[in-house]
């Protein structure tokens, strides 16, 4: 089955790090992203308003894709079809101990309760330590 999970790694006062790992029909990625708090209301926001459909689509990335930071994470979220289904993009990137960049782009489908349901509970990992990590498609 699709799924997404953020795994808070550990926490500074200004941002964290999360794993981020994703798997689809026929591959699984993972990588290890800095955010904010910031970064992470606006997800949730950018969610909230897509299923509200007060947009059609959004972007979302954390990283730089030059790799200037290491590694690269990206999310394009978009309505798939009339029937409550989103479509995930997502977009993974990294660089290995040699300089050398990598990377991958699938994709992966939710529908509109579950993605709610992520949408709330990655905010959860703003708060100091108390939510350790977040699922898409996997019910709790």
């Amino acid at each position: 089955m699709d799924n997404l999970l953020f795994e808070k790694i550990w926490e500074d006062t200004d941002f964290y790090q999360i794993k981020v790992k994703a798997s689809g029909k026929n591959i699984t990625s993972e990588t290890k992203v800095y955010v904010t708090k910031e970064n992470i209301i606006a997800l949730s926001e950018s969610i909230k308003n897509l299923i509200a459909k007060h947009h059609s689509e959004f972007y979302w990335e954390i990283g730089d894709t030059d790799l200037s930071a290491e590694s690269f994470f990206s999310i394009r979220l978009a309505e798939y079809d009339n029937l409550g289904h989103f479509k995930f993009v997502l977009k993974f990137g990294f660089q290995n101990d040699d300089g050398e960049d990598y990377g991958c782009t699938f994709s992966i489908t939710t529908e509109t309760g579950l993605l709610l349901q992520f949408a709330e509970n990655v905010l959860k990992l703003n708060k100091d330590n108390s939510f350790e990590s977040c699922f898409l498609n996997e019910s709790e």
